[in-house]
């Protein structure tokens, strides 16, 4: 019995420093996503920028024929 019970405490013992990696490994995963996500934020707002310097250059030089889709 005293042996099934230390089997089980190591057992125990072995899960929780197994769990205590994966929530470490979750939260530098969760880290990296919000870098991305702000990353890629400040992507669009430069290309949005881009393309609205664009279409006013194309405004000023009087070249309206030309249509740019608009994402709807």
């Amino acid at each position: 019995m005293k042996r099934q019970l230390q089997s089980a405490w190591e057992r125990l013992r072995v899960d929780e420093e197994a769990e205590e990696r994966l929530c470490s490994q979750l939260g530098e995963l969760e880290a990296e996503a919000v870098y991305q996500a702000r990353d890629y934020h400040a992507r669009i707002v430069s290309l949005m920028d881009q393309l609205s310097r664009a279409q006013n250059l194309l405004h000023k030089t009087g070249a309206s024929s030309i249509s740019v889709p608009s994402s709807s």
